[in-house]
């Protein structure tokens, strides 16, 4: 192509914005062998994230990427029969195989942050809820942090009667700023009891939060139905009261951003660090906010300490009261 130089008039380019609506008609997002093989796929187009998947019935489906629920992106789902399931739909939430949920709410006078806060604190395990910590280890990447806790029970705290505990195992996951799923094994002399615990919070303002927090629990031959309900209340009623133990600390502890840490504090800053990712604009998410972070407290020299503690308790136990 040839442009004449010597014009009297210069062409200027014109340009207006583009259009903000897309053309009608039909669009092909690829090929059916490529989005037909029962998985699901995201396809970013007409300014939306879409997932497509094949259900069992071989039809081909497109919907919005995010799920309706809690948001939950639907390409990290799973496809069941004609119908995706996204990320938050919990094992045992709809099947027979467990109990209804066991729900509670409360009003907390106090900001969102401080509950956040328990995500790397190990040592209020054992000082606020009775448990002995064995194995503690966080995990922050994206959207999510993760909390990994072994525990066994402490000989200083509970009745002989009833089943022996002799620990737990708990992977706890923050899904964004304040949507939590706990995978939370009580393990027992007799066998493993399977609950799912949800941890859920929304601000009514800057010093005051709504916790929502429920509990579910596996049925099995030896945990039929009425007992499986009676140890979801029973165990609802247990998680209540450490939450009620928490909000206790919550509501009459000063805000510190600078807290001063001990050796063996958890990650502290790190986990404010990925919190942080929820109050700036989305261009402003910083790597550091998102970045993968692995981190695991050695528990010898605090386990040291605290059984120096249980021993103490079970002596005065035995000596008994005095006077």
């Amino acid at each position: 192509m040839t442009l004449q130089a010597d014009t009297d008039e210069i062409r200027q380019i014109e340009a207006e914005a583009a259009p903000s609506r897309f053309a009608r008609g039909w669009h092909c997002l690829g090929l059916t062998r490529a989005l037909g093989d029962g998985r699901p796929h995201a396809i970013h187009a007409f300014g939306h994230k879409l997932v497509v998947f094949r259900g069992g019935d071989s039809e081909i489906n497109v919907l919005d990427g995010y799920c309706r629920h809690m948001g939950g992106d639907l390409s990290q789902g799973e496809v069941k029969g004609n119908e995706i399931a996204c990320p938050f739909r919990i094992e045992g939430a709809t099947s027979d195989e467990w109990t209804d949920w066991h729900w509670y709410t409360t009003v907390v006078n106090s900001n969102c942050r401080e509950i956040i806060d328990n995500v790397v604190d190990m040592a209020h395990f054992f000082y606020i809820h009775g448990s002995l910590p064995t194995y503690f280890k966080n995990i922050f990447e994206g959207h999510v942090a993760t909390q990994y806790m072994n525990s066994s029970s402490r000989p200083d705290i509970g009745t002989p009667d009833g089943p022996r505990l002799l620990g737990t195992t708990s992977v706890a996951s923050y899904f964004g700023p304040s949507f939590m799923i706990d995978d939370l094994t009580y393990n027992y002399q007799d066998g493993d009891q399977k609950t799912i615990l949800i941890n859920c919070h929304y601000p009514i303002d800057s010093n005051s939060f709504v916790l929502q927090y429920g509990i579910i629990v596996k049925k099995s031959e030896i945990l039929p139905d009425d007992v499986a309900t009676q140890t979801a209340i029973s165990m609802g009623d247990f998680v209540k009261m450490g939450f009620e133990q928490d909000v206790a600390i919550w509501k009459n502890k000063a805000r510190i951003d600078n807290p001063l840490l001990c050796e063996e504090d958890g990650p502290v800053y790190h986990l404010r660090r990925w919190y942080e990712q929820f109050y700036v604009d989305a261009a402003d998410v910083a790597p550091d906010m998102v970045d993968r972070f692995e981190y695991e407290l050695d528990t010898t020299h605090p386990r040291e300490e605290w059984m120096k503690e249980v021993e103490a308790n079970l002596a005065a136990m035995s000596v008994g009261p005095v006077g």
